[in-house]
């Protein structure tokens, strides 16, 4: 019956008429839901070449170009020289996580070396466990070929839509290291920031990322991550306490930013495994202040992994 109402469609008019005449009969046999069968096969084949929805188009990663890693302050005030240096740090790791996946093994040795192909393996599956990372490394490099570079871009627009707060957040925060849909990213960012503490929180990435474009109003939101209930995310959160280091001091969202007192706060957290990334993250931070705090606090630490933290940040002090 099917077959030969699709091969009657051809000579239907452009409302289909005769077509909608045949089924009469159909529907009096199977009811309702044979109708709607029906309807959907004859949706399917009475599309003409001209009606069918145009092919996506696809991306020609062969040969593969190569992406040049650039980091950079991308006239972003807030991207100081600490933050820069971070992001040096960490950018051959998650490289090295999308090239080699699950497969990696040891710590990557030098400098980082990414296709688009390799890059777009990840970066465009909707699914994969690692399209956060790809998201943030197609901020920090571009693709020697203008043309696939444009699609890197373009795949980064479509991704502010994503379902993970984490994709979409990376996403927002790398358009604008290209200058590319600045308005959309940002918004994106300051919902994200105001999306509060559960279980899937990017609050504490977001008030991070929109510190660095010179706007500290996410900070209310990072220091409501610090005290989370889940131990996770007030490590998270205690990692980006840096990023506001340029606005110590000042107001904003109606709290004064103190970046020093934020984190040593954090040296009392009852998870181990908070307080024992404290000691480097206050290194980092405040390296003339962090050593008398340190030492105040390891006459008081009774766990042995937080002792040895501490040691390790006094001992890495430079001479």
């Amino acid at each position: 019956m099917i077959l030969a109402l699709c091969a009657g469609a051809d000579h239907a008019g452009p409302h289909g008429q005769p077509v909608a005449r045949a089924l009469a009969p159909v529907v009096q046999v199977t009811g309702r839901c044979g109708f709607a069968l029906v309807t959907l096969a004859l949706a399917a084949c009475c599309q003409t070449p001209n009606s069918l929805p145009p092919e996506p188009t696809m991306l020609t990663l062969e040969p593969p170009a190569a992406c040049n890693i650039q980091i950079d302050a991308a006239g972003m005030s807030g991207r100081t020289p600490g933050i820069l240096e971070r992001e040096r740090r960490r950018t051959p790791i998650l490289v090295a996580d999308v090239v080699a996946g699950e497969d990696r093994v040891g710590e990557p040795e030098g400098p980082a070396k990414i296709t688009d192909a390799e890059l777009f393996r990840v970066l465009g599956d909707d699914e994969h466990f690692l399209l956060g990372p790809a998201a943030f490394v197609a901020g920090r490099c571009r693709v020697q070929d203008p043309a696939r570079d444009a699609q890197v871009r373009d795949r980064l627009v479509t991704l502010l839509d994503s379902e993970d707060a984490d994709v979409r957040v990376e996403a927002a925060m790398s358009l604008l290291l290209r200058s590319v849909e600045p308005d959309k990213a940002t918004d994106v960012l300051r919902r994200e920031a105001a999306a509060g503490t559960g279980p899937y929180t990017q609050a504490w990435l977001a008030a991070y990322y929109l510190a660095q474009m010179g706007d500290p109003s996410g900070y209310p939101a990072l220091v409501e991550c610090t005290r989370a209930s889940s131990p996770n995310t007030r490590l998270f959160a205690a990692r980006q306490i840096i990023g506001f280091a340029p606005y110590d001091g000042q107001q904003a969202g109606g709290l004064e930013v103190s970046t020093l007192a934020l984190l040593t706060a954090r040296l009392r957290d009852h998870e181990v495994m908070v307080r024992r990334e404290v000691p480097g993250l206050l290194m980092e931070l405040a390296p003339a202040r962090a050593p008398a705090l340190l030492d105040a606090h390891l006459a008081g630490e009774d766990h042995a992994d937080v002792r040895a933290a501490i040691a390790l940040a006094l001992d890495a002090q430079d001479p």
